[in-house]
């Protein structure tokens, strides 16, 4: 089946993300809870506060590789500021850290091995 096809795919580039860049203890894929199937379709990664995801995403830019910082949260969005939302104890929502820290890599599941080791490796280079 194609879907299954498709799904082993997003699995198997999410995984060699996890694999490669969390060896470096500063970076961090998002966590799959335990009993949850995802669909692997973004491959999102985490910085810790030593990286600036901004620098990551200008770097990955200027070699031509795609990326893209997440989502802004509902209560960043000027329409939304009035509203109500759950903060953590810093005062910030979960939406708030995921989009100062993350950054969606690429995950296309036409990239090829060589593709995923030239995301890696740049990013490599610039976190050290």
């Amino acid at each position: 089946m194609v879907l299954d096809r498709y799904l082993a795919a997003k699995k198997e580039i999410y995984r060699f993300y996890k694999e490669k860049l969390e060896e470096t203890g500063r970076i961090r894929m998002m966590p799959v809870p335990r009993g949850v199937s995802p669909n692997y379709w973004l491959s999102c990664a985490t910085f810790d506060e030593s990286i600036d995801p901004m620098a990551v995403f200008e770097a990955l830019r200027e070699q031509k590789i795609d990326s893209r910082p997440i989502w802004k949260p509902m209560n960043l969005q000027p329409y939304y500021t009035h509203c109500d939302f759950i903060s953590s104890s810093a005062g910030l929502s979960t939406g708030e850290i995921l989009f100062k820290t993350g950054l969606c890599l690429p995950s296309d599941i036409n990239m090829e091995d060589g593709d995923q080791e030239r995301v890696v490796s740049s990013i490599l280079q610039l976190v050290g």
